[in-house]
């Protein structure tokens, strides 16, 4: 007779820690993925409202497809956004501004005064 861990269990025992190697793989990779995001990815109510603006221009159609993404792409451009930044941004999103004010404008706020 055979006694001890896993006697008389037969492919159970691997299964299981199988299972369990799998499990902990997903979690692993789940903290990755959610790693790499980094802070741009991160909730920020004021971005997720200026893509709604944007959404709702598209959906009255306000702005083309093509308007959109581009918008959306220079909304989403910057990872870590100054409260001026996102303010400005939002100007762009509402239509306050053109790409050429709001990228003029952007370039100003970038660079140190001189004096």
């Amino acid at each position: 007779m055979r006694y001890g861990y896993m006697s008389g269990g037969g492919y159970g025992g691997i299964i299981l820690m199988v299972l369990i190697l799998l499990a902990a793989l997903a979690v692993l990779f789940l903290i990755i993925r959610s790693l790499n995001r980094g802070p741009s990815r991160l909730n920020n109510p004021r971005r997720d409202l200026i893509i709604e603006i944007l959404k709702h221009r598209y959906v009255t159609n306000e702005i083309s497809a093509d308007q959109y993404i581009d918008m959306k792409g220079v909304v989403e451009a910057e990872s870590l956004d100054s409260p001026e930044l996102l303010a400005l941004k939002e100007r762009f999103a509402r239509g306050e501004l053109s790409a050429e004010d709001y990228w003029q404008h952007k370039s100003r706020l970038h660079t140190p005064p001189t004096g």
